[in-house]
């Protein structure tokens, strides 16, 4: 009956272990945040999307051309209002660079851009800030230095665009910098699978269970 115990706790654990190894990749942990927003008129075209994304720089260097920047390849509309959009370093050529800058420690700064869709439909508008306000704050930091951000999320929040020519595009959103973070269950449940198996080895070597004491009839 113990041996049948001992094994069905060890059996448990290692299913255990075994789903939280093949689930879904670290957790997910949003370790600074940012509201952005804007809008523009009159258009020359009618508006079909807009492009909104982040770029970074050091001080003196907005708008250079070679600035990473993230989102930019991605139109949104106001069906894609209430979305949640991920870029990480598999979707986004400028990630590495753009993080490199956010985690390097220094005071750089932020523009969240947007633009109408089509091409001079309409002119482009950015808000801006540094880090040490936009992220750092969130921290208590400068920046995001002491955290490996592998993932930058966009929630559309808010967004309208005219019908004709006339009117006022407007948005408003939130960026999520997100740090991987390991399992905290996946650990324990390996030392709890294998101490179990151990007990289950030990008593086989001792010879099996203790007989079970009963009355005689």
């Amino acid at each position: 009956m113990v041996r049948g115990v001992l094994r069905s706790w060890a059996a448990m654990a290692m299913a255990l272990l075994g789903s939280t190894a093949a689930s879904s990749p670290a957790a997910a942990l949003v370790v600074a945040s940012f509201d952005a927003g804007g809008g523009i008129s009159p258009f020359l075209q009618v508006p079909t999307g807009v492009h909104l994304f982040l770029s970074i720089s050091a001080p003196g260097h907005e708008g250079d051309p070679g600035n990473p920047r993230i989102f930019d390849s991605l139109v949104f509309t106001p069906s894609d209002v209430g979305g949640t959009f991920f870029v990480d370093q598999s979707a986004d050529p400028d990630f590495d660079d753009f993080v490199a800058l956010l985690t390097n420690g220094l005071d750089d700064k932020i523009l969240a851009e947007h633009s109408i869709e089509p091409e001079g439909a309409s002119g482009s508008g950015a808000s801006g800030q540094f880090e040490s306000l936009w992220v750092g704050d969130d921290v208590g930091a400068t920046d995001l230095a002491a955290f490996e951000i592998t993932r930058i999320g966009l929630t559309i929040d808010s967004l309208s665009l005219p019908a004709g020519l006339t009117g006022t595009f407007s948005y408003s959103g939130t960026y999520d910098f997100i740090e991987a973070v390991p399992e905290p269950s996946t650990d324990l449940l390996f030392v709890v699978a294998t101490s179990a198996l151990a007990v289950v080895a030990t008593r086989k070597r001792a010879g099996g269970e203790a007989p079970i004491r009963g009355t005689s009839r």
